[in-house]
């Protein structure tokens, strides 16, 4: 991706700009490189805010990663470009000559910086000895199993329980059951699925859910990342309309009223799917 700053992909074309019904950043940047991680979770944001202009006020957490969200989708005087180079110097360090190359994997530069806007409060009770055990889970990875829908993965990744809600005396309780129930703090506002291991071809998103109830909190798909060839791009969802996003590209964002008219390279496969929290 080094290179790709110099080429025609990552020139952004103004004139077909004004086709797409919102603006969305492009690749790269001023002393900033390998940006498609970045660029892709900015997008669905500003898809997110297009489709329900009240978005940002649900992002009420006072993490850090969060209030950089809020703040750029809440805009300013920068123009989106601007507003990104403003999230990135507020979540990433530069190099010692000034430069952010943000080089890595989504969980790293994206998930790792989210978990309290991610994190959904698992009690269970166990059946046997009533022991309650809590826990915070912020990361939701969807194991393989090709005998189950999409949906019944995603709702299995957010109530797995993990080690801590064992019993202390496992020999009494055995296979007790564990009856579970799922708390969504205030704070959170995205559930990102990861599907990496699922190994989805990007012609199956969609058969993803179109939205996720916890608890009555509901969530709705709004951005499906994608890799390939070592490049990250996007799906954007509006409950309407589907995109196709990549800031390499001119112009960057395609609006398509079907997913099956969505132009997508074969060897893309789906990453982390995006659950967004909404009032509607």
């Amino acid at each position: 991706e080094n290179d790709a700053r110099n080429s025609r992909y990552s020139l952004r074309n103004r004139s077909k700009i004004k086709k797409i019904p919102f603006e969305v950043p492009e690749w790269g940047g001023d002393n900033v490189f390998n940006t498609c991680i970045v660029d892709s979770f900015l997008a669905m944001l500003i898809c997110a805010k297009w489709k329900d202009p009240s978005f940002p006020g649900i992002l009420n957490g006072q993490d850090r990663f969060t209030q950089a969200c809020r703040k750029f989708l809440e805009g300013g005087d920068c123009d989106v470009d601007g507003r990104k180079f403003e999230f990135i110097k507020q979540l990433f360090e530069p190099s010692a000559n000034g430069e952010f190359d943000l080089t890595g994997d989504e969980a790293n530069v994206i998930l790792d910086q989210a978990k309290e806007a991610c994190a959904i409060k698992i009690t269970s009770e166990c059946t046997s000895c009533r022991k309650k055990h809590s826990s915070i889970k912020d990361y939701f990875f969807a194991g393989r199993d090709k005998t189950r829908k999409p949906v019944e993965m995603m709702y299995t990744a957010i109530a797995q329980l993990s080690r801590k809600h064992r019993c202390e005396k496992a020999e009494f309780c055995g296979n007790a059951e564990k009856e579970v129930e799922l708390g969504v703090p205030d704070s959170t506002w995205m559930l990102p699925f990861d599907l990496s291991q699922v190994i989805m071809p990007s012609d199956k998103i969609a058969l993803l859910p179109s939205s996720l109830e916890v608890n009555g909190v509901m969530f709705r798909l709004r951005g499906v990342s994608l890799i390939g060839a070592a490049h990250y791009t996007c799906v954007l969802y509006d409950s309407s309309n589907w995109y196709r996003f990549d800031g390499m590209l001119s112009p960057p964002l395609e609006m398509h009223s079907s997913f099956e008219s969505l132009v997508i390279e074969p060897h893309n496969t789906i990453k982390i799917a995006y659950y967004l929290r909404t009032n509607q």
